[in-house]
């Protein structure tokens, strides 16, 4: 097992590695985000995981952009 810490100093590091803010705030954000997050309320899913799925669906987005963002740059 060569190269695994064990112990005290075992573990990962994490570090931000963006900080910036999304370009929207949550008042502002995609109808269809909305409109998908409500369907999911609509099937009883609990808050905590409606959260989640906002949150994963506007880093996705951010993503999203920021690459098309990129190729526009380049090309």
């Amino acid at each position: 097992m060569h190269g695994i810490k064990w112990g005290r100093n075992a573990g990962m590091t994490l570090r931000a590695i963006r900080t910036e803010t999304a370009a929207w705030s949550s008042s502002e954000e995609p109808a269809w985000i909305t409109e998908f997050l409500a369907s999911l309320a609509r099937e009883d899913l609990s808050t905590a995981t409606l959260r989640g799925y906002r949150y994963d669906l506007l880093h996705f987005l951010a993503w999203q952009c920021s690459i098309q963002a990129g190729t526009a740059r380049r090309g």
